[in-house]
């Protein structure tokens, strides 16, 4: 495995709920002087390299440009990646379940290094991304149990918790070229209406399964199905 630092990792997730497009972080929003005056703005988190001598000017823009909100992941796999991270809280073997709390769509994944060294979790809503590391300057065990889920979701939830504090529930967009499917979890098939564990899988248009599990039931009892489902 490959270091990342939270800075990059978090980066990273924010691509996914955004749409498949690049978010460049912002250590500064905004300076203004006590007339409203605007000072300073926009400051990126990471200052820009100077490019090497004989790098053309227009090379050198267009790289800056390629590094701000600039399509980097197709709209269809950016969304069909976060319906998978939201899996990861809504469902109920979730592993940040505890995120549910929040009462609104949430994706993020939860990760714990080798012996437990490093615990992670970043994840994400509609408006923010953020992530979480716990760990020790120096390559050290955190202690038996101390997962993702454990040690870094708790601070997690409580900054999502503060940051959302004035923010309406919003969901994700879904982009043209999303289909969803009623799904039987123990085969991956297309759910009948008798089958009643069964969930809605996102999929791109025109992969969804084409083979359905499960028995007929009668009209009445596939609407309670449904509504249930819904």
């Amino acid at each position: 495995a490959s270091p990342v630092s939270l800075l990059e990792l978090t980066t990273a997730y924010a691509v996914l709920p955004n749409g498949g497009r690049a978010v460049e972080p912002r250590f500064v929003r905004r300076v203004s002087d006590r007339d409203g005056n605007v000072l300073f703005e926009n400051a990126v988190l990471d200052a820009p390299v100077a490019e090497p001598d004989g790098v053309d000017a227009a090379v050198a823009a267009a790289r800056a440009d390629a590094n701000g909100d600039e399509p980097v992941l197709d709209p269809v796999q950016a969304f069909l990646a976060t319906d998978l991270l939201r899996a990861v809280i809504e469902d109920p073997k979730g592993t940040g379940g505890r995120a549910r709390s929040l009462g609104r769509p949430l994706g993020g994944k939860t990760g714990t290094t080798n012996d437990q060294g490093d615990a992670w979790f970043v994840g994400f809503s509609a408006d923010i991304a953020a992530g979480v590391w716990v760990g020790f300057d120096q390559k050290q065990v955190l202690g038996r149990g101390e997962t993702g889920g454990r040690a870094a979701l708790p601070v997690w939830i409580d900054f999502m918790a503060a940051a959302h504090e004035e923010r309406p529930p919003r969901d994700f967009a879904v982009p043209e070229g999303v289909s969803f499917a009623r799904i039987d979890r123990e085969t991956g098939k297309l759910a009948g209406p008798a089958l009643e564990n069964a969930y809605f899988q996102a999929f791109r248009t025109g992969t969804e399964p084409t083979e359905t599990a499960g028995e007929n039931l009668s009209a009445t009892d596939s609407r309670k199905l449904l509504r249930h489902d819904f």
